[in-house]
């Protein structure tokens, strides 16, 4: 049988600001496991569709539609005989919040809706209306997608300055909770997680940002568009309203529908990716996909999409199956899927012949399989090399090894002492520790045997010092 040699590869050590800096890598209070969620407006085949779905067993956590109107809330998505946040199988709501620009693509359109006050104050009431009927179900919020990207699209050189002093009617409608806020555009997405918070603590919110803010892909890198577009958004998303989640959308139709420009091959997808990531820890939020299209291209085992209605091909889902490590590891914590446009989109089947055959209900099942995932992830491991040892107040934590456990001796007394470990990708591995430390000279012992060769790094987070130690396990 093989041993494992456990060898001290160094002793590591960083500040506390620069490791779980704010909530990139971590999922909100509540969000457990990675969540996925389909599209559905309660109209065939999608509604049929989920239901087939979910009498099957297989796992679906939401589902999501748009709310385009101030009528929807009290006309067709939450009456007196029917709510929609109640759905089959104890399925939870997702709702996106579409309204500020009255179901327009219009800028103008968008800043004469909200610098009207009859209109701002329906449209308030309708965000509280939604809010009301979805509490208790752990509804999750996206709001109000393209707005940011709009705004950021036509004010490129000032960051938006153009559009966030000008007039949005948010704090004399006669709500209290929106009183501390001005009646600019600078302060509205704060305003409508604001609203949303008060009305539903335990609801999740946030807005959804596009790549495509910058009239480019990637400017000419992903990486150079997300860091130019993070103090954009530093603007507009301020705590404590900046919400629990950033939302990121590929685009709203599926490739095959479209132009050939979203058939992404794995190289494009890399680069979503990265920007996702760059993006997501600048502004310190973890991740969830919105309105991704679940088409396939060059499936082995599947016939090929023909581009029809409800059979689109594309390529953004087959490259996450393939890749999940990289997404969790890049800060996603979940996915609204499929297209909502009626027609343009994928529609999941649960057998060959039916819709996309039963591609992407097969590939959720593998993924389902792996349940749970471990979401939180660690910000500053990426380059170990870089780190150097320091000294820190008074603690002295020694690490050695055996055969079977990686020891910790630790020479203080603590009063909330967590050991948390992690691979080199910085996934957090599920053993940790979490424990007072009452006195010196305490040794705490954590079971490796489960681990493959490589370099791991033990975290030992108090409120007063963070330490990051390495070490190698070969077999």
């Amino acid at each position: 049988m093989r041993r494992a040699l456990l060898v001290v590869y160094s002793i590591l050590l960083i500040v506390t600001t620069s490791i779980f800096a704010g909530q990139w890598g971590k999922p909100p209070e509540g969000w457990d496991d990675f969540k996925f969620g389909l599209v559905d407006e309660n109209m065939p085949p999608r509604n049929e569709q989920l239901v087939k779905a979910l009498d099957a067993g297989i796992q679906i956590d939401y589902r999501y539609r748009y709310c385009t109107s101030t009528d929807a809330p009290g006309g067709w998505i939450f009456t007196s005989t029917y709510n929609y946040a109640k759905g089959p199988h104890g399925i939870r709501p997702s709702i996106t919040i579409y309204m500020a620009a009255a179901n327009s693509d219009n800028i103008n359109t968008l800043l004469q809706s909200c610098s009207n006050t009859a209109y701002m104050t329906k449209y308030f009431k309708a965000v509280k209306h939604v809010a009301d009927s979805c509490k208790g179900y752990s509804p999750i919020y996206t709001i109000e997608p393209d707005v940011w990207g709009y705004f950021l699209q036509d004010d490129m050189g000032g960051l938006g300055e153009k559009y966030f002093n000008k007039t949005c009617q948010i704090n004399n409608l006669g709500f209290s909770c929106l009183s501390q806020f001005t009646n600019t555009f600078r302060d509205f997405a704060a305003a409508i997680i604001c609203l949303l918070k008060d009305t539903d603590p335990d609801c999740y919110a946030g807005i959804m940002m596009n790549h495509w803010g910058f009239n480019s892909f990637w400017l000419p890198t992903p990486e150079e568009n997300a860091k130019k577009t993070i103090p954009y958004l530093e603007k507009i998303l301020r705590d404590p309203y900046k919400g629990d989640v950033i939302f990121f959308e590929k685009y709203g139709a599926d490739a095959g529908s479209t132009a050939e420009i979203w058939m992404w091959d794995d190289n494009r997808n890399a680069d979503f990716l990265v920007w996702c990531k760059t993006l997501a820890k600048g502004i310190d939020l973890p991740i969830c996909g919105w309105q991704t299209s679940i088409g396939y291209f060059d499936e082995p085992g599947y016939p090929e999409l023909p581009n029809e209605p409800n059979k689109y091909q594309d390529t953004f889902f087959p490259y996450f199956f393939r890749h999940v490590d990289d997404f969790l590891n890049a800060g996603f914590i979940g996915f609204m899927a499929s297209c909502n446009n009626q027609r343009q989109g994928t529609v999941w089947g649960l057998k060959m012949g039916e819709y996309d055959n039963g591609w992407f209900l097969d590939r959720l099942k593998e993924f389902n399989a792996e349940r749970p995932y471990n979401l939180n992830i660690s910000t500053a491991i990426e380059n170990p090399n870089e780190f150097v040892q320091k000294d820190i107040k008074d603690a002295q934590i020694n690490i050695s090894n055996s055969k079977q456990n990686i020891s910790l001796k630790v020479n203080a007394a603590i009063p909330d002492l967590i050991v948390d470990l992690y691979n080199l990708k910085g996934l957090r591995i599920s053993i940790k520790y979490d424990k007072q430390i009452v006195s010196g000279n305490t040794i705490i012992e954590l079971d490796k045997r489960n681990l493959s060769s490589g370099i791991y790094f033990a975290e030992i987070i108090s409120s007063v010092f963070t330490k990051t130690m390495s070490f190698t396990v070969t077999r």
